[in-house]
Formats: structure tokens, C-alpha cells, sequence
């Protein structure tokens, strides 16, 4: 049977690429088309956490990682906001919970390799939606950014506020010092040091002249500290008030125009080749019905041609 029908797996393997073209061709007609928005954004260190390591004091640092932030782009907090900016809740007509779970599920950040860039990628059946979402979420992680930010120098400015006040306290005492050996020793008239009491008991008064003097050096070493920190607490008041450059946007998300998923080729060439691979498999089958229809319609001819005629 097998050597009489060996001709019709020949037949069927374009019979089964043809079945299996059409089969993928549906399939892929039917899955629902997602399209894909991105935008890359660069994220710097902020100036906010090179302050507080210049400040040795107790404030809230923030340290800068990588890693951590990428984190925050997907945590439920920034998701959150991009379902109450784009009223997700009615647009997708589902509850909040639900909004945040889905754009878990569609939102891709990946680091791009070399570089201090991130790629944030949406895919969503509607294309406004994987644009807009993608647009949001960059806008939310800056802008929590921002607020972090602008806590973390909020809290080195008001430390340095205080050890300006603290120090100018320093200072203050150290006047004090220097006023109380002088006057205590003759060698103030008033409130200011004598030169000439202070040469005429030089000699005698050397211990004390030396104390003098080292709280004056101690004075001065105080008071260029003094300025030095003023100088900081400028700095942070001016930095305080600029926009912060930590996150810049280099590509915004845009409308695409031309569906990631289903991959069309891809699903027509897997369907050919499937067919390919199952047309032996229908060949066999189509031996099978041929070998079985056959042997019943031969009989009948044998008898047929066999029958003589009667005669009456």
C-alpha cells in the first residue's frame, strides 16, 4: 500500500505549508496587536548627596545607587501616580489595584549597557496609552525625585545653619577669652589691647603674653571656619532654590505607529514550517483512507466483470 501511495507525501508537503500558512495567517489575524512607546531618560548623581558628605554632621543622607532607583520606577508609589495623572482608573474602567498591577506587567526599565541611561518601555494594545503611560512614569520618578531631593537639601541646609550659628558662638567665645587675658593682665585700655602696657610688661607677663597669643591664632583659626561655612550655607541657599538637573529626558515617548507583537513573519514562517513537519504525518493519513476504500470497491468489479449472462 505503502509503495503504491509513496508519491502523496510529495504531494502534501506543499499541501501541508499551505495549511500551515493559512492556520498561522488566522492565528495571527486574531491575537491582539500590542504596541510599544519608550523613553530614555539620564539620571545623575545629585548635588544634594555630594553636600552631605562635605557636611560632617547628622543629616539624612541620600545615597546615590543605581540599582535602587531603577527599583523605584516600578515601585507601587510611582505607579501610583501615573494612575491618579492619567485617570487610569476610568480609562481603563478598573479599580486602582488593579491599574498598578497591569502596568507591572507592561512596564520594562532596563539600564542601557555603558551608559547612565534608562530606558523605560510600555506595551499596551492602545497605542496613546503605551505612549502616555510611558511618558508618565518617567515624569513621576522625576518628580519624586525632586522631593527627595529637596528633603535631603532642606536637611543639610538646616544643619548648616546651625553650625554657622554654633560656630559664630565659637567665636564669640573666643573673643571673650581674649578680652578677659588682656584686661586681666593690663594689657587692654578699654575694650582693646595696649601695645605699650602690653611691650612694658613683656618681659615679666611672658607666660601670659603667650597664652595671648595662642587664643589669638586659636581666634583666627575660628573665624576662617567661621567664613567657611557661611560660604557652604550660600552655596546650599542658592542650589536650593535652582531646578534640579539630576534627571534629564534624551528621548520622549512618542505614538508608534507600527505593532511589536504579534510578530507577523515570525508566526507566518513557524506555520509553514509546522506544516512542513506535520505533512508526513497527514500523508500517512491520507494513505490510511485511500488503502481502506480500496480493497472494498475491487470486489465488486471482479464480481461485476466476472457475472455471466442468463438466459430466460
Amino acid at each position: 500500500m505503502f509503495k503504491r501511495f509513496w508519491w502523496m507525501f510529495l504531494v502534501m508537503l506543499p499541501v501541508g505549508a499551505v495549511i500551515g500558512l493559512l492556520v498561522a495567517a488566522v492565528i495571527t489575524y486574531v491575537m491582539p496587536k500590542r504596541y510599544e512607546s519608550e523613553t530614555v531618560i539620564e539620571l545623575r548623581e545629585p548635588t544634594a548627596a555630594k553636600e552631605t558628605e562635605e557636611v560632617p554632621t547628622g543629616a539624612e543622607s541620600y545615597k546615590f545607587n543605581f540599582g535602587t532607583e531603577l527599583e523605584k520606577f516600578r515601585s507601587s508609589k510611582t505607579l501610583g501616580s501615573v494612575v491618579e495623572s492619567l485617570d487610569l482608573v476610568q480609562r481603563w474602567n478598573i479599580d486602582k489595584q488593579a491599574a498598578i498591577q497591569i502596568l507591572k506587567s507592561i512596564v520594562i526599565i532596563q539600564q542601557i549597557d555603558g551608559t547612565d541611561l534608562v530606558s523605560i518601555r510600555v506595551r499596551h494594545v492602545n497605542k496613546e496609552d503605551a505612549r502616555d503611560v510611558a511618558a508618565e512614569v518617567a515624569h513621576a520618578y522625576k518628580e519624586e525625585r525632586a522631593e527627595t531631593e529637596k528633603r535631603s537639601q532642606e536637611a543639610v541646609h538646616q544643619v548648616l545653619i546651625k553650625q554657622v550659628r554654633d560656630q559664630e558662638d565659637t567665636v564669640e567665645e573666643g573673643k571673650a577669652v581674649i578680652i578677659a587675658i588682656a584686661k586681666s593682665k593690663g594689657l587692654l585700655v578699654g575694650d582693646k589691647p595696649s601695645a605699650g602696657e602690653a611691650a612694658e610688661q613683656a618681659v615679666k607677663n611672658l607666660p601670659d603674653l603667650l597664652d595671648y597669643a595662642d587664643a589669638r591664632r586659636e581666634l583666627e583659626v575660628q573665624q576662617k571656619i567661621l567664613e567657611a561655612l557661611r560660604m557652604k550655607r550660600l552655596n546650599s541657599e542658592l542650589k536650593f532654590k535652582l531646578p534640579s538637573e539630576s534627571v534629564v529626558v534624551h528621548d520622549k515617548a512618542i505614538i508608534p505607529q507600527v505593532p511589536v507583537s504579534p510578530n507577523v513573519t515570525l508566526n507566518l514562517v513557524i506555520g509553514t514550517v509546522g506544516g512542513l513537519l506535520v505533512s508526513p504525518l497527514m500523508a500517512l493519513l491520507v494513505i490510511l483512507v485511500l488503502g481502506q476504500l480500496r480493497p472494498t470497491e475491487r470486489p465488486r468489479k471482479i464480481e461485476a466483470e466476472s457475472a455471466e449472462p442468463v438466459d430466460y
